[in-house]
């Protein structure tokens, strides 16, 4: 998953666990707290790495979802 705005990073889901596709990974809050963005798993799998927190700028992945095969 990849953040499309700049501010505070707040994950989520930590990494070692499974998500469904939607499922709220991180929440991405200006400096003043006003949340910017919500990220969610693009796909069904598992956390296995992210970020764990501020800063992000847009662009930056924040969230790596293992599919299982």
């Amino acid at each position: 998953a990849t953040a499309t705005a700049t501010g505070i990073l707040t994950p989520a889901a930590v990494g070692g666990r499974d998500v469904r596709k939607g499922d709220l990974v991180a929440t991405i809050r200006d400096y003043l707290g006003n949340e910017l963005e919500r990220i969610t798993a693009p796909v069904d799998g598992y956390a296995i790495y992210g970020l764990l927190g501020p800063p992000v700028q847009a662009g930056d992945p924040v969230r790596t979802v293992a599919r299982p095969r």
